[in-house]
């Protein structure tokens, strides 16, 4: 597992290990980014509790280590190694529209259907009328900025047999305990 730094809610410095760890039980291989913290290796502020900081991790994972390759063939999970128990979530890689079409990737753009008149102006004049459509295949590690959502709805939460399968995975092995 490699070691990853992100800014706390008091910007302080934070930690926490990854790894990739690859799926080839379908007919299209995919992979799982495993991001974990123990409480047994130091106490900081949670990527449960930081958007920002659980964001930059993603992006950061996605641009060095998966660049070029198509976000829905990737999950997300997120596992805190708690001292008393294992928890964790797969969260939705979700697209930041806006950098994806600043950045210039291809997309494609087409005014709304319109019912009346002043509708139809206000679709000439300002881009929010327009419908944006992309290929999956160009949304790619690196093409643009990722975010997450702890509240998504989608967001499926990791038993301790699919937490402790994907950590073994990975490579990780649980610190013992202090004392």
């Amino acid at each position: 597992m490699k070691q990853i730094f992100y800014a706390g809610n008091d910007r302080q410095p934070c930690a926490a290990e990854y790894a990739i760890v690859m799926d080839g039980s379908g007919s299209i291989q995919r992979a799982h980014i495993v991001v974990v913290q123990s409480s047994q290796k130091g106490v900081w502020t949670s990527l449960y509790n930081t958007d920002e900081g659980r964001d930059n991790v993603l992006n950061r994972i996605l641009a060095q280590d998966l660049l070029g390759v198509r976000v829905e063939f990737l999950t997300f999970n997120i596992i805190l190694d708690l001292s008393t128990r294992m928890e964790g979530f797969r969260l939705p890689i979700r697209l930041n529209w806006e950098d994806y079409m600043i950045k210039g990737n291809a997309y494609k753009s087409k005014f709304s259907p319109t019912l009346n008149f002043k509708t139809l102006l206000l679709q000439v004049f300002r881009k929010e009328y327009r419908e944006t459509c992309i290929w999956s295949g160009h949304v790619v590690g690196g093409c643009a900025n990722f975010y997450t959502d702890l509240m998504d709805p989608e967001r499926h939460p990791l038993d301790i047999i699919e937490a402790s399968k994907l950590l073994e995975q990975a490579g990780y092995s649980r610190p013992k305990r202090r004392g």
